[in-house]
């Protein structure tokens, strides 16, 4: 036990900013390179906030992180450049690598400064070319909510 104690704190120092995971039971699978947190999980990282009641974080060899997954009851506030985010989702995962965001059932995102909200059964962001898919189905279209300004002449 103390052996991977010692390699968790190894792997949260290798992180430019401090990663923080509080839950009620943590598991380590050091082989397949996979840390689990199960209960009222809350990741802290720089201003990105993650509550969940799962949180599953895989890691490359070299011991960065190549995904994490949060399931049930999943709510977060993120920023990306200069805008804040908050939202729900059944399910979440983000890859760091590729800046790729995927929210799955019950989705939902707000832009905190514009008001812009997104609702759908899945969401996907990439962080990098600043493109999103969002996907409804027969029973739950997409919604959008924005506020435009027209010209009244």
């Amino acid at each position: 036990m103390k052996k991977l104690i010692i390699l968790l704190f190894l792997i949260i120092e290798i992180f430019a900013e401090k990663l923080e995971i509080t839950s009620q039971k943590f598991e380590i699978d050091e082989k397949n390179r996979v840390s689990k947190f199960f209960g009222e999980v809350k990741v802290l990282k720089g201003d990105d906030k993650i509550e969940a009641q799962e949180v599953i974080v895989t890691f490359s060899k070299d011991r960065k992180p190549l995904k994490y997954e949060a399931n049930g009851d999943v709510n977060f506030s993120i920023k990306i450049d200069t805008k804040e985010y908050k939202g729900s989702a059944n399910s979440a995962s983000y890859s760091p690598d590729k800046k790729e965001y995927l929210l799955i059932g019950n989705a939902n995102i707000a832009e905190t400064t514009t008001g812009k909200k997104i609702f759908a059964n899945k969401i996907f962001l990439n962080e990098i070319d600043g493109k999103a898919e969002v996907f409804g189905d027969e029973n739950k279209p997409v919604k959008f909510i924005f506020t435009i300004s027209e010209d009244k002449k």
